[in-house]
């Protein structure tokens, strides 16, 4: 009889423990993310957004990172796996995968992080950050290249990114600079086409492009061998060997996406939270890459100083100083 009653304890306290971990496990956020693939500026994205919720919710919310390395049909697995798991929020790197995104799921909220305006017209389950304009990037090449007459352009076939082309010429157009555009069909292509340069360009450019990016160690050893810089538009580029870069925090971007998904959790619908748009500026420099490739840093930092952007030394390990 003894032997039943502990049989029939340790029973009921399996049952109590179950029960429990379940009830928990219901009070525990599910969210998804979406990275399009592996490069330094996406790492930091991720762990800003990652780490903000973490601080934010604690052990109340679990993110689930995905990576599609580059692969449209891994992306769209990803994001239909999510749907299937009924998570809370599905954030998205970048405008491609948002925009797959919302054609996947239409009751899941979406938050976009580092994506162009037009997203949030596409449906009403989207909200998220906005990438900077290409105007400031422009006008502060300009500035640190004197008497610029001729720029190279590598950029990919995204739809956003085309767009961004023809404001970006436009732009050259009014300033009568002259623009090469080289334009890669995928990541394996940049090593060859960086060899396409024209040798009297004044600097190699590429926009906040995630395929691109990715290539940003090669294209910084073509820059250094044309002795010629190497500007980008994010942090992670320059870390990478770019010589600077005018653009976002990808840590500070994802951070802000977090702040988003909390609202959702509380809550709100993602068309009462407004598209917050990235427009804190800070001005990257790799000294050692800048000297490599001709740029002269005292003109930078004034740059900097004269345009009242917050100047930021980084080293090809990442330190910033």
């Amino acid at each position: 009889m003894k032997k039943v009653f502990i049989v029939l304890g340790v029973v009921l306290l399996g049952a109590a423990l179950f029960y429990f971990n379940t009830q928990k496990s219901k009070n525990v956020a599910q969210v998804g993310l979406v990275i399009p693939l592996e490069n330094r500026a996406l790492r930091d994205m991720s762990q800003g957004f990652v780490e903000q919720l973490k601080t934010l919710e604690g052990d109340k919310v679990v993110v689930s990172v995905k990576n599609a390395q580059g692969d449209r049909a891994i992306m769209r697995s990803i994001i239909e796996q999510f749907k299937r798991q009924n998570v809370k929020a599905i954030a998205t790197i970048g405008t491609e995968a948002t925009l797959l995104a919302a054609s996947k799921v239409d009751e899941i909220p979406i938050v976009g992080l580092d994506v162009t305006s037009h997203v949030t017209q596409e449906q009403k389950n989207i909200t998220g950050i906005q990438e900077g304009s290409v105007i400031p990037s422009f006008e502060i090449i300009k500035d640190v290249i004197k008497d610029l007459k001729k720029l190279t352009v590598i950029y990919s076939n995204s739809e956003k990114i085309s767009q961004q082309i023809m404001d970006l010429k436009k732009l050259a157009d009014q300033e009568g600079v002259t623009l090469q555009t080289l334009m890669v069909q995928n990541i394996s292509e940049i090593y060859t086409i960086s060899k396409h340069v024209d040798p009297s360009s004044q600097a190699l450019f590429i926009l906040k492009d995630i395929a691109v990016a990715s290539g940003a160690t090669t294209l910084a050893k073509a820059a250094e061998d044309l002795k010629i810089p190497f500007i980008s538009c994010d942090e992670g580029s320059v870390i990478s060997g770019g010589a600077m870069a005018l653009g976002n925090r990808e840590y500070d971007i994802g951070k802000e996406g977090a702040d988003q998904v909390q609202e959702l959790l509380k809550g709100k619908a993602p068309h009462q939270i407004p598209l917050k748009p990235a427009d804190t500026f800070v001005l990257f420099l790799n000294s050692t890459a800048a000297q490599k490739q001709g740029l002269d840093e005292d003109t930078v930092k004034s740059v900097a100083a004269l345009k009242g952007y917050q100047l930021v030394m980084v080293t090809q390990d990442g330190a910033k100083k």
